[in-house]
């Protein structure tokens, strides 16, 4: 199956939903930075099994980090230049054990940094 996506900056407006990637379980890297969504990320990125990076910067996306839950295999994931994407950063992210790089400059998330990130050292 289709492992690696890359719509970056390639004027798409619509499509971030579960339905576009329910079928695309083999995915590993997916680069959909520079798009102009205007919506939140689909939960469906928390059960792709083999997804390694995620991309998904300037793309004025909204809501928060609740669709990394449950990310297995998640080595990089930037989100950057969203100031939509808020909320505080989950205590979860502790738990993935993969992640070794997350971006989220130029966001809106709130709070402070909860201590489970130490756990990613």
């Amino acid at each position: 199956g289709l492992i690696e996506v890359d719509f970056a900056f390639a004027l798409i407006d619509g499509g971030l939903t579960d339905a576009t990637f329910s079928s695309a379980t083999a995915l590993e890297f997916v680069n959909l930075g520079g798009n102009a969504f205007n919506a939140s990320v689909p939960a469906i990125f928390g059960s792709l099994q083999e997804l390694q990076f995620l991309y998904i910067s300037d793309c004025f996306i909204s809501g928060d980090l609740s669709y990394m839950q449950g990310m297995p295999k998640i080595f990089e994931h930037w989100i950057d230049v969203n100031v939509g994407l808020t909320g505080p950063i989950p205590e979860f992210l502790g738990s993935l054990s993969t992640l070794a790089s997350l971006s989220v400059t130029a966001s809106s998330l709130t709070g402070t940094l909860p201590a489970s990130l130490g756990q990613l050292a």
